[in-house]
């Protein structure tokens, strides 16, 4: 769990978080033991064949990359803050392992460890989502949104308009609907106290090109074909407006991912559709069709 050896001694690949995993405490890791001996049914259904090319099959060399990069050490309250942050930026640093998907670091190893790329055309491999950025920047960061939005959305995959998609579902469905209110709330302020980084887009509600837009989608001015395609194929959902359905349909005026720095989670979207997540006491799950 935090040095990434399997019994045997054959060495992990980091796609197994053990970098963040090191953060854990002895408390929760003896926890997690006890849940494992005990809380899961064993199964005999075996591990499948790891099949890489060479180089990158010579497990022995990971030796010299956790060396390199991978940290080490139990989390360490951070006596600057209060008790709800330091439980917030456990969370997130450890067991969360957040920053194996929304971090630089996380572009750092796919460009060490997942070298060949594929496009959407590929039927074996897609490229992966583009992560949105989790610090305070107003545009395509969490900067409009309230903590209790961001609570919310871990809950439930719903918060301030916005609805999860992609692999988070499944964060959302497993894993962070079944934490504590406390804990939610704890992530959440923790991660509104992340000074704003990599800056991009912003959003103005007063925005004159915002409003041509709009007028354009409800006239539908052939001057702006991309008006036209939005209303035939998205509004119906999303509205004319873009504000979508509160609990129902994300927003897409002022959204974080539409603002990002890649159109690329969006092109996905639209090729392969997506489904809102499935939780207890949460909304209906919705389906958006793929083209």
């Amino acid at each position: 769990m935090r040095e990434g050896v399997a019994p045997g001694g054959k060495r992990l690949y980091p796609a197994m978080p053990y970098p963040s995993f090191s953060k854990i405490t002895d408390d929760d890791m003896h926890a997690l033991y006890a849940y494992f001996m005990h809380g899961v049914q064993p199964m005999s259904t075996p591990a499948p064949t790891t099949r890489l090319p060479f180089p990158f099959n010579q497990r022995w060399a990971l030796l010299f990359w956790d060396w390199a990069f991978a940290p080490s050490g139990q989390y360490k309250p951070d006596p600057a803050h209060d008790a709800q942050w330091n439980r917030g930026a456990y969370l997130v640093q450890s067991l969360g392992h957040c920053g194996a998907c929304h971090t630089a670091w996380s572009g750092f190893r796919r460009a060490r460890l997942q070298p060949l790329q594929f496009d959407l055309s590929d039927g074996r491999h897609q490229r992966p989502l583009v992560r949105p950025n989790l610090t305070a920047d107003p545009g395509s960061g969490l900067g409009r949104l309230y903590a209790d939005d961001i609570a919310a959305f871990l809950k439930t995959g719903h918060g301030g308009g916005l609805v999860t998609f992609g692999s988070m579902v499944q964060v959302v469905e497993d894993s962070t609907q079944y934490l504590s209110d406390a804990d939610r709330a704890a992530i959440a302020g923790y991660l509104k106290s992340l000074p704003p980084r990599a800056p991009n887009g912003h959003f103005n509600t007063d925005s004159q090109a915002a409003h041509q837009t709009v007028r354009a989608l409800r006239t539908g001015d052939v001057e702006r074909p991309g008006a036209g395609i939005y209303a035939t194929y998205c509004a119906r959902c999303h509205q004319m407006d873009g504000a979508g359905v509160r609990q129902k349909y994300p927003r897409l005026a002022g959204n974080p991912v539409v603002l990002g720095p890649s159109s690329a989670s969006l092109v996905r979207l639209l090729v392969e559709g997506g489904e809102s997540p499935r939780t207890q006491g949460g909304p209906e799950s919705h389906k958006m069709p793929s083209s």
